[in-house]
């Protein structure tokens, strides 16, 4: 509802507002409802001490008065056109047989007041009046000139009367009042959705457990909400009055920071009182001004709290895939290939079988398929077949009754199978399954559904199997290591996840999201492509876990930094691995090493990874002597 008073200088606008009102586009479908009180000039005096409405429109010196009056009611002024001028000359000298009129304090052009005396066979002069307590000194001026007749608004007629003066009064034409009460409607509608969303921001801020404070470039803290309050304490309590530096000199100077510096700071640990909290700063910017900091708080404790109860629900509710294919780093075709051969088995339901040695990914991969596959809504539950003991497999697997064994719980457990219905069941390890217990995996496979330790009937599973495995599962099958028939039960779809060292153009790009913002000069890169990664994508998060360690104050990975980090790998190799390269070295680069080494180097198209096995030895032995040899 847009509540609208508007002052009406002659009783005939009423009418003509009615009509307006009753024809309104606005009106008629319903969009907005209006409230209209109308109130006669004469009659201003009652509005006082102030009116209530949500805008206000009044004319002339009326609208001078009122806007002096009530400063923060909204005001839109009803316009004095040239045509409604016009019209009023029109009057003085067809009914008034004026020759001589003045023109008190309608606001017009210089160049409109000419215009109109020269299409006028009469003389029209201005009087501009500024100031309410002139109209009178005004009027008299006028007559002092000759005038024969005064022309205005209300006012000007009204103390005409007075002095018993002749005088006509100007009148609004339809289309500016239409105009005025277009532009109130649009004032007030916009400022009820402003309103509306400040009591959003509001509630969402005193609703929010995060603290949340402003600070103006004085430093004075304008709004805090209860959390952050509750955080500060009561020095707090007076906004507009206390300074940031008085609650918290640290807060202070952070806020000082961020605001010259433009840049945000988050979770920047701080304790203030009996609460340790996680607090981010947020500069306002607006164009070339930071004119203040905007605090969010967190209770660390509580983020704690949060953490633990979330893991407990997951728990509970089963497991979920958290990789997808976007978080797969790669740059390298072979790997490419790979990928894209994924995403087509996503498509399906059919059981896959991804080998690869350790480390390179192999549960990555299976998840990203579960999230990309139709099955992504269901639960991916993933075991490691090398990590549960015999005696357990089968109760973890397929579950069991109450009382089916000592230390059963109570109403029974379902087992891995259950869990995973409807969505995806990695087996990872899947050679560590002990053999006498593959036939019963098998069984679950060819009729989709098990039976519980104990239990007397049998329970529907529908889920896929996702397997994975290290080592050669067809010549274990050769060896009665693993069964023919689960075999080909499993590898349906096969994916071998290349070695690293099979794709080093994946090295860099790795190791840089592992390594996040530190520097790392080109030297150190080269070593590490010439690694031989043994354990993989595994052994190459080590390694750059342990460089951030070692390179944590500096934040650049220089070339000695690498080959500290990368030697300690090579002694872990073992002394008897050296003695054997170097002698296989020794045997192989004859007289002039300088020459064998190129030699090799341009029979394998300059490949390191070639020609190192080729030498019989490691890629980083290679390196350190290309480089020895420049």
């Amino acid at each position: 509802m847009i509540n609208v008073l508007l002052i009406v200088p002659y009783p005939e606008m009423q009418s003509e507002v009615e009509h307006i009102l009753a024809n309104h586009e606005l009106v008629t479908r319903r969009k907005i409802q209006v409230a209209i009180n109308i109130v006669s000039q004469e009659d201003i005096r009652t509005l006082l001490p102030k009116p209530e409405c949500d805008v206000l429109i009044a004319r002339g010196f009326s609208a001078a008065h009122l806007r002096k009056e009530y400063e923060n009611i909204p005001q839109v002024e009803l316009p004095i056109s040239v045509s409604d001028v016009i019209r009023g000359i029109k009057e003085c000298m067809e009914n008034r047989d004026a020759r001589n009129i003045a023109l008190i304090g309608t606001k017009i052009p210089k160049n409109d007041i000419e215009l109109m005396n020269s299409i006028f066979p009469i003389s029209i002069t201005h009087y501009p009046v500024d100031d309410l307590q002139d109209i009178v000194v005004t009027i008299r001026k006028a007559l002092a000139a000759d005038c024969d007749i005064l022309l205005g608004g209300a006012t000007i007629r009204n103390l005409a009367r007075f002095m018993r003066v002749p005088a006509v009064m100007i009148k609004t034409g339809i289309e500016a009042i239409e105009k005025a009460l277009d532009d109130a409607f649009q004032l007030v509608t916009v400022m009820h959705m402003e309103r509306e969303r400040a009591e959003i921001v509001t509630t969402i801020s005193n609703c929010s457990s995060d603290g949340i404070m402003y600070v103006g470039e004085d430093g004075t803290v304008r709004m805090a909400n209860p959390a952050a309050l509750k955080f500060l304490g009561s020095a707090c309590q007076k906004m507009d009055t206390i300074k940031i530096d008085r609650v918290s000199p640290t807060l202070a100077h952070m806020a000082k920071e961020a605001r010259l510096s433009r840049q945000g700071v988050q979770n920047y640990l701080y304790r203030h009182g009996k609460y340790m909290l996680s607090v981010s700063f947020h500069p306002v910017i607006l164009g070339n001004n930071t004119p203040g900091v905007i605090f969010t708080m967190q209770d660390v404790t509580r983020i704690q709290q949060l953490e633990t109860t979330i893991r407990k629900s997951l728990n509970k509710n089963g497991l979920e895939a958290k990789y997808q294919f976007k978080d797969i780093i790669y740059r390298s075709k072979k790997f490419e290939q790979l990928i894209t051969l994924a995403r087509r088995y996503s498509a399906t339901s059919s059981n896959v079988l991804i080998t690869g040695e350790t480390g390179v990914g192999k549960e990555l991969l299976a998840q990203s398929i579960h999230n990309e596959s139709p099955r992504s809504k269901g639960p991916f539950v993933a075991v490691n077949c090398a990590a549960i003991p015999e005696h357990l497999l089968e109760s973890e697997l397929f579950g069991y009754e109450e009382g089916s064994f000592t230390g059963s719980s109570k109403g029974g457990k379902p087992g891995l199978f259950e869990l995973a219905h409807t969505g995806t069941f990695f087996l990872d390890e899947i050679s560590e399954l002990p053999l006498n217990f593959q036939s019963k995996v098998l069984r679950v496979l060819q009729e989709r559904e098990v039976r519980r330790v104990g239990a007397g009937k049998v329970t529907a599973v529908d889920v896929r199997i996702i397997s994975a495995s290290n080592v050669n599962l067809k010549k274990q099958v050769e060896e009665k290591r693993f069964r023919r028939d689960l075999l080909y039960r499993l590898d349906v779809l096969h994916l071998h996840v290349p070695n690293l060292w099979e794709r080093p153009e994946d090295i860099e790009p790795i190791f840089l999201h592992y390594i996040g913002a530190f520097n790392v000069e080109g030297g150190a890169m080269d070593m590490l492509r010439a690694h031989t990664f043994e354990g993989n994508i595994r052994e190459l998060q080590n390694i750059a876990e342990r460089l951030s360690i070692m390179c944590l104050e500096s934040q650049v990975i220089t070339p000695a930094d690498m080959r500290l980090a990368l030697e300690s790998y090579d002694e872990e190799k073992g002394s008897e691995e050296t003695r054997s390269q170097t002698q296989t070295l020794k045997g192989a680069l004859h007289v002039n090493e300088r020459e064998q080494i190129f030699a090799v180097l341009e029979r394998c198209g300059f490949n390191q990874t070639r020609a190192a096995r080729e030498l019989g030895i490691d890629r980083t032995t290679l390196w350190r002597k290309i480089r020895k040899h420049s």
